[in-house]
């Protein structure tokens, strides 16, 4: 019920703005190249921002309030798994999931600044 203007900062798949419209149902951006975290803010609301990430795959999760995460499905394989955060930057971890396997614990900690 209120106008947006959403600015993407996209560095693979270029900058540009559009404005959202009160009670407007929907539509469509469609990213062509992989990108990692790239802001995208309300230029109206300033307190408004959230970040996108353009993956060659479905396995990603947004961790939970306390910071558990889990991925399903996931093939037995080596992997890189990356954490990120806004202020506490990227971590990652290799892990190997074996394929009689159907839990792997990989934990991660940021130290607050």
């Amino acid at each position: 019920a209120t106008l947006h203007t959403v600015d993407v900062h996209s560095k693979n798949n270029g900058e540009y703005g559009i404005t959202i419209p009160a009670g407007f149902k929907g539509g469509a951006k469609r990213f062509e190249k992989e990108e990692n975290m790239f802001p995208l803010m309300c230029s109206l609301h300033p307190w408004m921002l959230a970040f996108g990430n353009i993956l060659p795959h479905p396995y990603f999760f947004v961790s939970e309030g306390q910071g558990r995460y889990l991925i399903n499905d996931l093939p037995p394989g080596t992997y890189e798994i990356a954490t990120w955060h806004e202020k506490l930057g990227q971590q990652i971890k290799t892990v190997t999931i074996a394929p009689e396997q159907q839990v792997v614990v990989v934990d991660f900690q940021y130290q607050v600044r």
